[in-house]
């Protein structure tokens, strides 16, 4: 997939509103454009958190079901309830890239890592507490949480890269949690 990606690539041209020039935003992957990308370290650490990140979230994903399972005695119904209570993600991190893009607006640059930490702890007790006792509630709301973080993560790349490499940073991100997941 990944190499097919690379070689396909997406390509979309858009005028800037600001002064009418065509942007080049090249969601292709090439070697050039990744030499680019890492020269800044902000961009390696927010590619290093995604492969981190997908590697804990597909492992405590199978944990998750198996726990429920064996607190349930129904593994049929231990799916459905984490699938139900991951429908939270989504909306948290729209929500969480709204919130810190609001914070980033008003020149508050921190808001972004302050939502970003509060979310992830406080998701992480409400999936704690989904896990004691699976109340629906408690995994929709933890899992809302815990995205903040990656509703930030997508907006932070937007303030740490060009124009021209933002198309193809979106891409690696896209690609590698898509790939862990």
């Amino acid at each position: 997939m990944l190499v097919g990606y690379t070689k396909i690539g997406i390509n979309i041209s858009v005028t800037s509103a600001k002064s009418n020039k065509a942007l080049d935003y090249n969601y292709k992957i090439t070697f050039q454009d990744l030499t680019q990308l890492f020269k800044i370290k902000t961009v390696i650490g927010i590619l290093l958190f995604v492969v981190c990140s997908g590697i804990a979230t597909s492992t405590l994903a199978n944990w998750s079901v198996f726990y429920l399972n064996l607190k349930l005695n129904n593994k049929g119904m231990a799916i459905l309830l984490y699938l139900i209570a991951g429908l939270g993600a989504l909306p948290g991190a729209v929500m969480g890239g709204s919130l810190g893009d609001s914070y980033f607006k008003l020149g508050r640059i921190k808001g972004r890592v302050i939502i970003s930490m509060v979310g992830v702890v406080c998701g992480a007790a409400f999936l704690l507490s989904f896990y004691l006792s699976p109340f629906i509630l408690f995994g929709l709301a933890g899992f809302f949480l815990a995205f903040f973080s990656t509703g930030n993560q997508f907006a932070i790349f937007s303030d740490v890269t060009t124009p021209k490499l933002r198309g193809t940073v979106n891409s690696m991100s896209g690609v590698m949690t898509n790939y862990y997941n």
